[in-house]
């Protein structure tokens, strides 16, 4: 399964919904969330949740302290998935 999909699914979206974003991606006709080329997009839906503290938690413990801003800066800014792939592991624990 394609991990955005997965994703969305997991937020419990279905495809074709209102998002205008031009990062979205086809998938089996149907459009969804590009998650891993823009990492706000996870960030927004996993702050709805209630255990977002939590992953924010699980999140800033993936940056060493030595490299807290640069790393922190670095997940923001990310356009391979890692945010996205985060919280499907988060999710799925």
């Amino acid at each position: 399964m394609n991990l955005n999909k997965e994703l969305h699914e997991e937020f419990e979206h279905s495809g074709d919904t209102d998002w205008s974003n031009p990062t979205d991606v086809c998938i089996d006709g149907l459009w969804y969330p590009n998650y891993k080329a823009d990492p706000r997009l996870v960030v927004r839906e996993m702050e709805k949740r209630e255990d977002w503290p939590l992953f924010l938690s699980h999140l800033c413990s993936r940056v060493t302290y030595d490299h807290a801003i640069s790393g922190t800066l670095n997940l923001i800014m990310d356009e391979t998935g890692k945010i996205r792939d985060l919280a499907i592991e988060w999710m799925k624990e």
